[in-house]
């Protein structure tokens, strides 16, 4: 039994890279996710840890805000992010 109004990927990319409005919208929503991960990874390996944002800041030799910081979107602290 054929799905329907299945469509191969190809097919969905091309319409995505054939409009530049599109690109943009979904490249800001991948940097979102990257971003939302990237926050709440960090968070809940703290928490599994039992470690204040303090306790993380002084074994990285960083300042707490430094550390709260890291919530924030990638790329105010991890530069090579642009790459991804």
């Amino acid at each position: 039994m054929a799905w329907m109004g299945a469509r191969r990927f190809s097919d969905l990319v091309a319409h995505i890279e054939s409009d530049p409005e599109r690109r943009s919208r979904v490249d800001a929503l991948e940097q979102a996710a990257w971003e939302a991960l990237a926050a709440h990874d960090l968070r809940e390996l703290r928490r599994a840890r039992e470690m204040t944002q303090a306790e993380l800041a002084r074994r990285l030799d960083r300042a707490q805000p430094a550390v709260a910081a890291m919530r924030e979107p990638m790329t105010t602290w991890c530069p090579q992010s642009e790459q991804w």
